[in-house]
């Protein structure tokens, strides 16, 4: 026992070392990779009140998809058109 431990003390406990935290991860956003750039397109499609009947990539890294939407007064029978969403996020309408 060492002279500066006095007789009833107990050994000072080990210390313990944090393991290191992972780097955050880089969350997706319009410019940046997503797993399934499929299911990203369809679902920036249908938050837009389409449905989504066919949807197909394009050469640029684009999905084109034949949608149609519920019958309003500006499109009595739902009027079918194309849709396509670019990779930076943006969505364009064609009648």
């Amino acid at each position: 026992m060492p002279e500066t431990m006095s007789p009833g003390a107990l050994p000072p406990p080990p210390t313990v070392v944090a393991p290191s935290t992972p780097a955050p991860q880089p969350s997706a956003s319009y410019g940046g990779r997503y797993p399934n750039t499929e299911s990203l397109s369809r679902d920036r499609i249908q938050s837009e009140g389409y449905r989504v009947r066919k949807i197909t990539p394009q050469n640029d890294g684009s999905w084109k998809a034949d949608v149609t939407r519920d019958p309003v007064p500006t499109r009595p029978k739902g009027v079918p058109s194309k849709v396509t969403v670019y990779p930076d996020g943006r969505i364009v309408e064609e009648r």
